[in-house]
């Protein structure tokens, strides 16, 4: 059994470094593939019980089998979230493994996830079906139908340990790295997961780089974002991203990027993930900041997000970052014409806001957003809407607007009266104490700034 590999091997992975070449023979050479620099350290998966055996037996580990089915929810968690996991994959490694699919045509050559294709490289749907029949005929008769479930024989081929049904990660771990000390109990290479939780392991003196991204505890991933995004290696951002489980962690990470200065051209592919993300805090948290960075190649995606979107907040914040994003752009133009026509009063003011941001940067484009907000946004019945308009024209600079902001002004009283004047004169040039909070007078208090 391999001894002490954690820290190394956690190590390695967020360094992007390439685990060494093994010293054993051309024949146990991992499967998967490590010829891209930001690969993990490879995880054995064999493609039929005997072969993972005979791989056992030369390298004096355990056999451990996954009988999935690829098409359901539980066994998806299993190839999205729990292998990848920066927690799982280390002790996987200190397994030969082999997966059984009850699916007569299981997709286990196209991973959900980049990078997850190469796990099961060498696994068919034939192969992955002969497994799960040998383990019916073998170990567990019609249980085998309760995928997803895990197995784990001895070097000679005798079940020694299963598990039903999703586990946490925490408990996955904790079922392997049981059944590994049953079978050796002087093997130390795992890590404690309570002790990932308090921010390290500790079993080897050293603590695990930005372990306090995968716990609980919110001020040790506030500490371990601070010191993600500190890292002269940004890449990691993206690598990490996609394995952290808190949904309140992903969207922090994006709130403290935004706050960065300095170059910020590796932030577009974590705001992708982050657009893409199943939590809508998170997507609206990654919309905001990706307004702020402005990132051209993201302004499609930043578009289809906002079609498909459902959550009424992360969709307000999707169309201001594409019209940030695509500014000139033809698709996110016509988008922004079909929201200021859009039945809720919310939505066509977030359009208005939307449209300062598509044309704050260039003479023409901004001409083009002031017609629509002269044309629209000053003749809107509902107060919030129009004010959302009259501060995109004072956002905008518009002479063309000024008379008729200073007709409009009259007729009110009070903060809203001050605001208008605000309005006119950020038109004029002045630096107007306050403006940023000018935003209450149209915006929900739910938009994040």
């Amino acid at each position: 059994m391999i001894r002490n590999l954690v820290p190394t091997l956690i190590a390695g992975i967020l360094a992007g470094v390439i685990a060494a070449q093994s010293s054993n023979a051309q024949g146990d050479a991992p499967r998967s593939d490590t010829s891209r620099p930001d690969a993990k350290p490879p995880v054995f998966w064999e493609p039929s019980i005997a072969d993972a055996l005979t791989r056992a037996t030369r390298l004096g580990r355990p056999v451990l089998i996954a009988v999935l089915d690829p098409g359901e929810a539980a066994s998806r968690y299993y190839l999205d979230e729990v292998y990848p996991s920066l927690l799982v994959h280390p002790v996987m490694r200190e397994l030969v493994c082999v997966v059984g699919s009850n699916e007569p045509t299981a997709p286990l050559t196209e991973g959900p996830r980049k990078g997850m294709s190469a796990v099961f490289q060498t696994v068919s749907s034939q192969s992955a079906l002969a497994v799960a029949k040998d383990v019916e005929q073998r170990y567990l008769g019609e249980q085998v139908k309760k995928a997803p479930i895990h197995l784990v024989l001895n070097g000679g081929g005798h079940l020694i340990a299963t598990k039903t049904g999703k586990l946490k990660r925490s408990e996955f771990v904790r079922f392997l790295t049981k059944t590994l000390d049953d079978q050796d109990p002087g093997w130390q290479g795992t890590i404690d997961p309570l002790a990932m939780k308090q921010g390290g392991d500790k079993q080897q003196g050293a603590a695990i780089p930005f372990a306090g991204l995968f716990g609980d505890d919110q001020n040790a991933a506030r500490k371990a974002i601070e010191s993600l995004l500190d890292a002269t290696d940004k890449t990691l951002v993206a690598r990490l991203y996609p394995q952290i489980p808190s949904p309140s962690t992903r969207a922090r990470v994006f709130e403290a990027a935004r706050k960065r200065n300095g170059d910020r051209s590796w932030l577009e592919a974590v705001l992708e993930l982050g657009i893409a993300d199943k939590d809508p805090e998170v997507r609206a948290q990654a919309a905001v900041t990706a307004e702020e960075v402005r990132t051209p190649g993201l302004a499609s995606k930043l578009l289809k997000a906002w079609e498909e979107e459902r959550d009424d907040i992360a969709r307000d914040e999707l169309l201001r970052a594409a019209a940030a994003c695509g500014r000139g752009d033809a698709d996110v133009w016509d988008a922004l014409g079909q929201a200021v026509k859009d039945k809720s009063d919310r939505s066509r003011a977030n359009a208005y806001v939307a449209l300062a941001r598509f044309g704050d940067a260039d003479d023409k484009l901004a001409s083009r957003s002031v017609d629509v907000l002269m044309r629209r946004g000053l003749r809107e019945r509902d107060d919030r809407t129009r004010n959302a308009s009259i501060w995109a024209l004072a956002e905008l600079r518009s002479r063309r607007a000024r008379k008729d902001i200073e007709k409009l002004a009259k007729k009110e009283r009070g903060p809203v009266k001050r605001f208008f004047e605000k309005a006119l004169d950020r038109i004029d040039g002045k630096d107007v104490e306050g403006w940023g909070d000018s935003r209450r007078f149209f915006a929900s208090e739910t938009i994040r700034r």
